[in-house]
């Protein structure tokens, strides 16, 4: 396998990880090659357990080494959880008590917590209770953070 096959099947895999899907086109056209490289690229990644071949691309087959670490999870679908955040944190009154599990979606949830007065907010996820409990200091909101 050439070095360039390679550099072809990671930025693949980088689209995978970062979009949750790759298309053959739009790859073929970003990478400078044939639909027909990319769909034998697509296949050879399937072949190694590291994608699932569906019509028109591919999808992810699940993860590798378990499931991907907090920071790689912020970058998946990182507009809808953001977006998903922001709504969310509208919902929340002054004097509401919140929980908050373990999530990259339910970090971008704490981001958005601002202006609410006396909340509290439960959480059994240590970067969120970090995250808020900073977000307490600067006065962001006011209450309490309690971990689980």
């Amino acid at each position: 396998m050439s070095l360039l096959a390679q550099e072809r099947k990671d930025i693949i895999l980088q689209t995978l990880l970062r979009e949750g899907k790759v298309k053959v086109l739009p790859m073929a056209e970003q990478l400078g090659g044939s639909s027909e490289t990319i769909r034998r690229d697509l296949d050879a990644l399937e072949a190694e357990g590291k994608l699932h071949r569906v019509y028109g691309g591919a999808v992810r087959s699940g993860y590798e080494h378990g499931e991907p670490s907090f920071q790689q999870r912020t970058q998946l679908y990182a507009d809808a959880k953001k977006k998903i955040g922001e709504r969310a944190a509208q919902l929340i009154e002054d004097g509401d008590t919140i929980a908050l599990d373990v999530g990259t979606t339910m970090m971008e949830l704490a981001k958005s917590i601002h202006g609410k007065r006396n909340i509290t907010v439960l959480t059994n996820s240590l970067p969120i209770a970090s995250y808020l409990s900073e977000a307490l200091n600067n006065n962001r909101f006011t209450g309490k953070v309690f971990v689980l």
